[in-house]
């Protein structure tokens, strides 16, 4: 079994989104450990933590990108439509009894790993220029307001 992890040439530089990159990557290490053993609850409880988690982290990125008026925010948006059909497809699978439990692990270590290093890295300068100006400006009405806390603490 392979782990996967994040090099640091991968990273976007968007400190909350790299952290759940990473989150999202050991989850699923965690799952393929599960597939693996034939654990079937343990497998089960794993989905129904994982698909959450990147429901959320999706949602959560093209709010990023809409604010940030990204040019490609509809592309990269199916691309999560389109992983997370697959994705309904093997849960559908597995809770009909399927052992596709590996086959899923896979799919989705490979697909997230390969979309965190290249799309994902495709939208950061944009945002990470829109973060900045949104810091810049926040600082200057109030360095102290929740605003420019959270904003300090995803940038």
């Amino acid at each position: 079994m392979t782990t996967q992890h994040l090099k640091h040439s991968d990273l976007t530089g968007i400190g909350v989104i790299d952290d759940q990159h990473e989150e999202i990557l050991g989850l699923i290490n965690s799952l393929t450990k599960s597939a693996k053993s034939g654990q079937r609850d343990r497998v089960e409880t794993m989905v129904d933590s994982i698909v959450p988690i990147i429901l959320a982290h999706f949602e959560f990125e093209e709010e990023l990108m809409e604010q940030a008026d990204y040019t490609y925010l509809k592309v990269h948006k199916r691309l999560h439509d389109h992983f997370i059909q697959r994705l309904a497809d093997y849960t559908h699978r597995f809770d009909n009894g399927e052992s596709i439990a590996v086959e899923m692990a896979n799919f989705m270590s490979s697909w997230l790993r390969g979309h965190f290093t290249r799309e994902d890295r495709d939208y950061s300068p944009q945002v990470l220029a829109e973060m900045s100006g949104l810091t810049n400006d926040a600082a200057a009405l109030d360095s102290n307001s929740w605003f420019s806390r959270t904003l300090r603490k995803i940038a």
